[in-house]
């Protein structure tokens, strides 16, 4: 029996750099093609730009996490949560960063407590999310 790799779970992740960095190493095992030339011309980007992202230097910009969702072919609750990755690592301002963390962490327990989830609402600190 061949070892399979398990893909990697976004919702363990605690930012999209790391993330992307290994979705990145798991399709790579997977199919030889898939290189940072692959990605950074199915995404619009340089090489560089792309492996400073990896290594942490720069972040995503949100605009490109549509073309991510599609090159590394995410689930739709997958883009999402990379959505709020990105803007949380992105935020500056404590608070704000401390708010999206609680979000990210009350939908990562959603949906390994009742399944796949979807965010349908945000409104005077609460979030309300309903099954997919």
């Amino acid at each position: 029996m061949e070892n399979e790799q398990i893909r990697p779970d976004i919702f363990s992740f605690s930012d999209h750099q790391s993330y992307l960095k290994a979705v990145f190493s798991f399709n790579k095992r997977q199919r030889r093609a898939f290189s940072f030339a692959f990605c950074s011309r199915k995404l619009g980007i340089s090489e560089s730009y792309l492996k400073n992202v990896f290594a942490r230097r720069r972040h995503l910009n949100l605009n490109l996490v549509a073309k991510v969702a599609r090159t590394f072919n995410l689930l739709k609750e997958e883009q999402g949560f990379l959505t709020l990755l990105v803007i949380r690592d992105q935020t500056e301002d404590p608070e704000i960063r401390n708010h999206f963390d609680s979000i990210l962490q009350i939908i990562a327990i959603a949906r390994n407590t009742v399944g796949p989830t979807k965010v349908i609402g945000i409104s005077n600190n609460f979030l309300t999310i309903a099954r997919s």
